[in-house]
């Protein structure tokens, strides 16, 4: 076996790193009147926008 202490190759470029957070953020500037979450309140729907978090 030979091992050798060379650099991986990256090719393109390289761009910064996106995290669950960065996009929930992100998608809340966006469209801040979009549905993002339902919950069922005692057999009603409730609908949450980003606007209402």
């Amino acid at each position: 076996m030979v091992l050798t202490m060379d650099e991986p190759v990256v090719s393109g470029s390289l761009e910064p790193a996106e995290t669950v957070a960065s996009l929930v953020r992100d998608w809340a500037q966006r469209a801040p009147a979009q549905v993002v979450m339902r919950e069922k309140d005692f057999g009603i729907w409730q609908e949450y926008t980003w606007e209402r978090t």
